[in-house]
């Protein structure tokens, strides 16, 4: 799956938790994206997903 297209999934899923704030949001979906590319053999450096979430949550208005 496309990373940017993984990052928005995830965005948008989190999105609805409100208890929990921006900046942990965020930790939680770059960790769950590299552990998701790791499991299909995929390895990103973290400054390429990190930018990944960043433009996802960009869009979410969290």
């Amino acid at each position: 799956m496309h990373i940017q297209k993984l990052a928005g999934h995830f965005a948008a899923l989190i999105a609805v938790m409100s208890h929990v704030g921006k900046a942990e949001c965020k930790t939680k979906a770059i960790r769950f994206i590299t552990a998701r590319l790791n499991h299909q053999g995929i390895t990103l450096p973290q400054p390429v997903i990190s930018a990944a979430v960043e433009k996802a949550f960009s869009y979410t208005n969290i």
